[in-house]
């Protein structure tokens, strides 16, 4: 029937899903784009990812900038054995300290190693 309203939420929930009558649900209508934007989608996630590449890629062969510097000599000293904020201290949370120091002991530490990482975690 047109313009049914079709609900399982509850009293308290302001939203209402109305059909248009065929017979298709109203939950697959709302959570199933038209193929053509599926489309358009990976598409432009495509375009995006070969932008921040190229964009990335440039920087390469430059030296490391000072926070990737500071990164990577903070986490080869907790490498090294050094305790975070008591032997070496920067303002920034220990996350980054700690994902550096997994980067050198799995590839080492070459410019490059950092670069393509955070080309990595860009695309992620």
């Amino acid at each position: 029937m047109p313009g049914t309203v079709v609900s399982d939420l509850s009293e308290d929930c302001p939203i209402e899903i109305r059909t248009s009558g065929n017979d298709r649900s109203a939950a697959n209508i709302a959570s199933a784009p038209p193929r053509a934007w599926r489309v358009l989608e990976v598409v432009g996630l495509a375009i995006a990812i070969l932008v921040l590449i190229v964009f990335r890629f440039h920087a390469f062969d430059l030296p490391l900038e000072t926070d990737e510097c500071n990164y990577a000599y903070i986490a080869a000293r907790l490498l090294e054995g050094g305790r975070l904020y008591i032997d070496v201290w920067d303002h920034q949370p220990p996350g980054v300290f700690v994902l550096f120091a997994g980067v050198i002991a799995l590839f080492g530490d070459g410019p490059m190693v950092f670069r393509s990482t955070a080309a990595a975690f860009s695309l992620a």
